[in-house]
This record gives C-alpha cells, sequence and structure tokens, in this order.
C-alpha cells in the first residue's frame, strides 16, 4: 500500500507532516459546522489520493474502526437533549440537537481517523520521535522527561500497524468458527465485537510487559540518548504545507467564533 518514493508528502520533514496533522486536527474539532465538518473530511480524502495510496485498501485499513465511531455517535445521539423531539420511546429520546452533534461528531471523528491513519502510513518512527524529541526539548528545563515522552510517542506509531493485523488475525480466526460483528442484531455484534476486542487487548498487554522486561534487561533509564547527527532541513514545499496549514485553522476559528 505504499506510495511512490517521490512523492511530495513523502518528501516532507517529519516535523513538517506531524505539525500539519496537530493544526489540522486542531482545525476540525474546533469547527462547529456540519457542513465544513464535510468538507474537511472530503478534503482529508483527498490527502489520501494526494499521498498516493489506494482508496480501496485505505478504506478497507480503516472499516476496523467504523463500528467505534458510529456507537461514539449512536451515544451522542441518546445523551444530548436540545431542540424539538424528533423520535421518542419512552426514556429515550432523539432531538433535532442530538442529531446534529451526532452527525457533527461522527464526521469530526471520521476525520479524524483518517488522518490519523494517512499519519502512520507516510510517517517514519524513529524520524518522527527525533522531530518530536527536537520540538519538546524546551520543555526539559522545566523537568519534563521529554525523551520519554518521544520513545512513548515511537512505540504506539509502531503498535498502530501490529495492532491492526491482530484484530484481523483474531477477526479471521472468530469468522472461522461462525462468529462475525458485521451482521445480526446489535446485541449479537457487540458481543461479537467483544469476542474480538478482548483478545487484542491482552495480546497488547503482554506484547507491552515482553518490550518493558527486554528495555530492563537491556539498562534502558531515559537518561542517555543517541546523539542526531541528520536533521532534515525544511524545503519550500515543507513551508507551504505548513502555511497552508495554519491558514486553514485561521479560517475555522474566523468562520466559527468570529
Amino acid at each position: 500500500m505504499a506510495p511512490h518514493r517521490d512523492n511530495w508528502v513523502r518528501q516532507l520533514t517529519p516535523g513538517t507532516q506531524l505539525m500539519s496533522i496537530l493544526l489540522g486536527l486542531l482545525a476540525v474539532f474546533l469547527n462547529q459546522k456540519l457542513g465544513l465538518a464535510f468538507l474537511l473530511l472530503l478534503g482529508s480524502f483527498g490527502l489520501v489520493k494526494l499521498a498516493g495510496f489506494s482508496m480501496r485498501r485505505f478504506l478497507r485499513r480503516i472499516r476496523l474502526f467504523v463500528f467505534f465511531l458510529i456507537l461514539t455517535a449512536f451515544f451522542q445521539l441518546l445523551l444530548v437533549h436540545t431542540g424539538p423531539i424528533l423520535w421518542q420511546w419512552g426514556i429515550l429520546q432523539v432531538t433535532a440537537g442530538s442529531l446534529l452533534a451526532a452527525l457533527l461528531l461522527l464526521v469530526k471523528f471520521g476525520t479524524a481517523l483518517v488522518v490519523l491513519n494517512l499519519l502512520t502510513l507516510i510517517a517514519n518512527p524513529v524520524a518522527m520521535t527525533a522531530a518530536c524529541e527536537r520540538g519538546l526539548a524546551p520543555l526539559q528545563k522545566v523537568g519534563i522527561p521529554v525523551g520519554d515522552v518521544a520513545l512513548t510517542l515511537s512505540i504506539a506509531f509502531r503498535f498502530v500497524p501490529t495492532l491492526t493485523n491482530e484484530f484481523q488475525t483474531v477477526t479471521a480466526a472468530q469468522q472461522a468458527r461462525g462468529i462475525t460483528y458485521r451482521t445480526g442484531p446489535l446485541k449479537q455484534r457487540t458481543q461479537a465485537l467483544l469476542a474480538v476486542f478482548l483478545p487484542v487487548l491482552v495480546n497488547s498487554f503482554r506484547r507491552a510487559e515482553d518490550l518493558a522486561a527486554a528495555m530492563l534487561l537491556r539498562g534502558y533509564d531515559g537518561k542517555h540518548r543517541l546523539p542526531q547527527y541528520l536533521v532534515p532541513q525544511r524545503t519550500s514545499w515543507d513551508w507551504f504545507t505548513l502555511g497552508t496549514s495554519l491558514l486553514l485553522l485561521v479560517l475555522i476559528v474566523g468562520i466559527n467564533y468570529l
């Protein structure tokens, strides 16, 4: 699923990639207009195409998380009670405000899901960690363990594809037993999803324990870091990308709050 090596997105420095994504996510979650949220979602898919990825394969990659997005929006639909009532059954009711809030939340989280998955595909974990460490370096003066924070981010980046493959493996094993979360009543699908999610969660804790034990045996203490001899330099594309991301954030703030 890797794009062409000379793709312009790949040529951006890790710091530019990370900062642009953070500015974009900030714009997404500050936005409170549904129409604009849909435009941002379409823009995130446009970035996937610009990065050179197959849209079909990318959608197949993120479809595992769609159920969680819908479940989150469903709870939002039932918990918000503003505006005229559109539907009611006992103590459960759906209002115009709750419907708007649920749709807005669904689109926002969907955009974040697309953008973060794109980041895991284009980012080099080692280079991204180094960029985070350089950016957070001033915080060391106030006692914040920047090296440990950067290492945690690096491990998190590395675990994303591992957990995705683990989820697909467990899902295939459960489907071979006749258990699927894609069809059937909501209760049955929830139980099937738990049958997939719990083994993945247990394996995640086991991997974390193994990693912690390996780091302890190698004598890692977080104080002695390897020096960074090669620091990537920003090009005109980097400054253009950062400027565009910042302009997007300013426009979103202006449209929503000014």
